[in-house]
């Protein structure tokens, strides 16, 4: 369709820091041309066959090709978040969380037992998730909902960012080395933490889960609350929900 621009999307070609000089299509002729492509794509759907080669088996290619459409999507997100300039897209709110979920225990007990880590053979699996494996897990308590703006507010409230007991000994390095004292783009405005999206300021949510944390800052407020990060596997120290181990009975 547009021959002419196909390579201005190759990224070994542009670096990014090149990319805002390239003449890409203004925004409506580039929203026609995806309505385009996205339509020649559905009819193609309609009549693939789904079997045959191992690109077309269940679907394979196609599903490969919407998820790295979704990477795509994620990155022009991400730009619109980091970029300089006037905003020019919203983020509308999510809206209240359901009724139940004010009803749910602060905690759950995760029976341990074995479980397969990792994914069996199948055409869409990561080298890093290979090989399957069993893996034998104690029990443990995991939290029902994500820690929010707002515990997390009272974390920095209490001295977290200054205080050293809570930080792993590379953690406490990475938190001086970059300067860390909020979430990335938190912004302390009076008695108001305020966070920037998309280009606009707003008062953070206090509801709402906490976002734009490094590892490092999640452990620490993990630690700060007595809690611990579960691995894939509930043990150790990884992951990014807090939860703490089952006493001995």
């Amino acid at each position: 369709m547009h021959p002419e621009i196909d390579p201005l999307y190759d990224a070994f070609e542009h670096p990014r820091s090149e990319r805002p000089t390239l003449p890409l299509l203004p925004p409506a002729e580039a929203r026609a041309y995806g309505r385009e492509v996205r339509g020649r794509v559905l009819d193609l759907l309609d009549r693939a066959p789904f079997s045959g080669t191992r690109l077309l088996g269940d679907g394979f290619a196609f599903g490969m090709i919407a998820q790295h459409e979704a990477q795509h999507d994620e990155t022009m997100l991400i730009t619109h978040q980091i970029r300089a300039g006037a905003p020019v897209l919203a983020a509308p709110s999510p809206g209240p969380a359901p009724a139940d979920a004010f009803r749910l225990p602060s905690e759950v007990l995760v029976p341990g037992g074995p479980f397969t880590m990792g994914t069996p053979p199948s055409p869409g699996r990561w080298n890093n998730e290979r090989p399957a494996h069993a893996v034998e897990v104690a029990p443990f308590y995991l939290d029902t909902t994500p820690v929010t703006c707002g515990a997390y507010a009272q974390f920095i409230d209490d001295g977290g960012y200054d205080d050293r007991r809570w930080w792993t000994g590379d953690g406490w390095e990475h938190r001086q080395k970059a300067g860390l004292t909020a979430p990335l783009y938190w912004q302390r405005e009076g008695r108001q933490w305020t966070r920037r999206v998309f280009g606009r300021q707003e008062p953070i949510a206090p509801d709402e889960p906490v976002l734009h944390v490094s590892w490092y800052e999640a452990d620490a407020y993990a630690r700060w609350a007595g809690r611990r990060l579960p691995t894939e596997a509930g043990v150790g120290e990884g992951g990014q929900v807090r939860s703490r181990d089952r006493p001995d009975p």
